[in-house]
């Protein structure tokens, strides 16, 4: 009989399922580039009941996140791989404004050129879908 899996267990496992995903899909001519499975981090972790997710990422600068998801019941794992495209910042008075906006249509709200703007703040680009 197979010893009950902890969390630990889970993420390291989820982090594993991740590395052999992503070591053969490297770019062949990165010859230069390493990578391990020290590489490879677990973001979030959550379990219910016989069930458990993972989302994942690796310091590769690819843009890159994996969730890794258990099934319990059917005694399966899927893992889904994920390109970041954006880190849209959005204040809580843009999403109120938003939400009411869309009543009145979308088409209508993006025409307004005070919205759509890219702003930056320290670190990390950040696009926002309204002016501040």
């Amino acid at each position: 009989m197979t010893e009950p899996l902890d969390h630990l267990n889970f993420q390291k496992k989820a982090r594993r399922l991740v590395f052999w995903y992503v070591k053969p899909r490297l770019e062949k001519t990165d010859s230069h580039v390493t990578f391990s499975e020290d590489e490879v981090y677990v973001v979030w972790f959550a379990k219910t009941l016989q069930n458990w997710k993972a989302l994942v990422s690796t310091t590769l600068p690819d843009g890159m996140y994996y969730e890794v998801t258990y099934n319990g019941d059917d005694k399966v794992t899927y893992l889904d791989a994920y390109k970041k495209f954006d880190n849209v910042f959005i204040t809580d008075s843009e999403a109120d404004l938003m939400a009411s906006d869309v009543a009145k249509g979308i088409d209508e709200f993006l025409s307004n050129p005070s919205r759509g703007q890219v702003r930056t703040r320290p670190g990390p680009q950040r696009v926002s879908l309204m002016e501040a």
